[in-house]
């Protein structure tokens, strides 16, 4: 469910070196997809983007269908 899934963490906007940036907190992702997520050697959670990339891609699928069911009721 990709939907349920990237709704179980938040997105963030946050300065770095001065410049707008968004993104994502490790931690919270570890918990819910934790394959998007390991440790590097000097112990910083380090989170690889594609499987988030890949839930939201099915949540979109998934709310591109519930628009459709929609549609047909009202139109």
């Amino acid at each position: 469910e990709g939907l349920e899934t990237i709704k179980q963490f938040v997105s963030y906007e946050y300065l770095k070196n001065d410049k707008k940036e968004a993104g994502f907190i490790a931690q919270e992702v570890q918990q819910v997809i934790p394959y998007a997520v390991a440790e590097g050697d000097d112990g910083f959670l380090t989170m690889n983007d594609r499987p988030v990339l890949a839930h939201l891609h099915k949540a979109i699928l998934e709310l591109e269908e519930r628009l459709s069911v929609l549609e047909k009721k009202i139109g």
